[in-house]
């Protein structure tokens, strides 16, 4: 190999390996989160945010909501973004969150629903 080859060999085992080292890891959800705050532009929302949770285990998601609705698919994560696809759709979507914060128990995520942003805090429960 050449020094030309060799270095760019080199850059492109760094640029994998740095895109494989995101902030944040799949593993990193595993277990079950409630929701304890739900903010639209800035305002509390006026339901009941611990009818909202996900459960996150090695080969998928679950997700419950307000009036019943239910997603359960695949999902992944890369960089600070979050992506679910819910298989229980008839036509299955790709749908990505912003992961705006993430310690030990807390997770914020941060969307957008017709235009308007949304933020949904989380605590890791027991089940």
């Amino acid at each position: 190999m050449n020094l030309y080859t060799t270095r760019a060999a080199l850059a492109l085992a760094v640029f994998f390996l740095l895109s494989a080292c995101g902030p944040y890891q799949s593993k990193d959800f595993h277990g079950h989160w409630k929701g304890i705050l739900l903010i639209e532009e800035g305002d509390t929302v006026a339901v009941d945010p611990s009818l909202i949770g996900f459960k996150f285990e090695r080969k998928g998601y679950s997700f419950y909501s307000t009036l019943n609705y239910q997603e359960s698919g695949q999902y992944h994560v890369q960089g600070d973004a979050l992506f679910t696809t819910n298989t229980l759709a008839a036509e299955p979507k790709e749908k990505a969150v912003r992961i705006k914060y993430l310690k030990n128990d807390t997770l914020i995520l941060g969307m957008k629903d017709n235009g308007r942003e949304r933020e949904l805090y989380l605590k890791r429960t027991d089940n």
